[in-house]
């Protein structure tokens, strides 16, 4: 008897479908919100969703703000936002509503995704890093995100690559290049400063775009300490702070390999807060950071009475840049397509009014 109900209940609800739409115009539902069972793993969510277990990268870098880098850090009943991708997966809720077809085919395997950009029929999303924190470059509490996420943002539409692209917000800045980039998760991330490139790890992996934007590395101290920098010799023995997923290159400075020569220690916490934080207790002498985001910083923490900047000699001059890993097959399309954007809005003038509505605003912030 329940199983006839059951029947007369689906063929009730085929029926109110086809009459809604008209005749061999069917519909169902595509992508949509999955809640995640006891015992899921996003490799057999895709298994069971796409027919495809290597599509949960698809999954992952669809969810990242929610589960970070890690791709086994998700847990019983968090909702994943689930794309539709080649009519796959049918039937969950919050999903799209498409034409129903014939019989669906699993999409294609990673190993035989397009090898460009143009292959793609301009549908495969761009996911680009960037991380909270690190004003006036990129936070979502400043307009537009901040100066950089406006000019990525601007230079990609500007390019007109026929890809659409979105920014992913993930805090943790330390696995940005590795393993979000390096393993596929994301394909490229800003804002990021290139080291020397004299043999170094980070320029065999990864390529840089042009430069966006050139800043000053300080040192920030307090002002009771009576603390100088006026050589690398000052800073023997000292325990420099600069956050987690800041690339330490720039802490050697003008003068290439002195922080192998000098004793010192780096601590590294996971925030630009907690740096100066460190420094207020004492339990660091110098915070190692962009005068942009330290200044701010300290302002919003109400410091500025106690920490002085000590930017009458820099710790180096750096620049920005989007930065891709090698092992994405587009990454050299991708770097030498954000260039040609960022060519175009500096010849419109659309770059220097980028910078400069922003760095209005943060100084107005000061």
């Amino acid at each position: 008897m329940r199983r006839k109900a059951v029947v007369r209940a689906v063929s009730a609800a085929v029926f109110l479908a086809l009459a809604s739409v008209g005749p061999g115009q069917a519909q169902e539902t595509c992508g949509g919100v999955y809640t995640v069972r006891p015992g899921d793993s996003l490799t057999g969510i895709a298994d069971r969703l796409y027919r495809n277990a290597g599509m949960w990268r698809e999954i992952h870098s669809s969810n990242l703000p929610s589960i970070g880098p890690d791709r086994n850090n998700i847990r019983t009943g968090q909702r994943l936002q689930i794309a539709c991708i080649d009519g796959l997966p049918t039937g969950l809720p919050g999903g799209k509503q498409v034409p129903k077809t014939a019989e669906r085919t699993a999409p294609p395997r990673p190993e035989s995704r397009p090898s460009s950009i143009a292959e793609t029929g301009g549908t495969a999303l761009v996911r680009i890093l960037a991380g909270d924190g690190y004003p006036p470059f990129s936070d979502r509490m400043l307009p537009e995100d901040g100066m950089m996420s406006a000019i990525v943002d601007r230079a990609f539409a500007a390019a007109e690559m026929g890809r659409p692209h979105r920014i992913l917000w993930v805090n943790d800045r330390a696995a940005h290049l590795d393993p979000m980039l390096a393993s596929g998760m994301a394909d490229v991330a800003f804002p990021w400063t290139k080291p020397a490139c004299d043999g170094a790890g980070a320029c065999a992996d990864f390529l840089y775009s042009d430069p966006m934007f050139e800043m000053l590395e300080v040192l920030f101290g307090r002002k009771d300490a009576g603390l100088t920098f006026d050589s690398a010799a000052d800073l023997g023995g000292r325990r420099l702070c600069r956050p987690d997923g800041l690339p330490l290159e720039a802490l050697n400075g003008p003068e290439p390999g002195w922080l192998d020569k000098i004793e010192v220690t780096v601590l590294s916490p996971v925030t630009v807060q907690a740096c100066f934080e460190r420094l207020i207790r004492g339990e660091a002498d110098f915070v190692v950071l962009n005068e942009f985001t330290g200044r701010k910083v300290l302002a919003d923490m109400g410091l500025v009475g106690e920490v002085e900047v000590l930017d009458a000699r820099p710790v180096s001059i750096e620049s920005l840049h989007l930065v891709a890993h090698r092992a994405n097959p587009h990454a050299a399309e991708l770097i030498a397509t954000f260039n040609q954007g960022l060519s175009k809005m500096r010849e419109s003038g659309a770059f220097d009014a980028t910078v400069d509505a922003h760095l209005a605003s943060f100084w107005a912030g000061l």
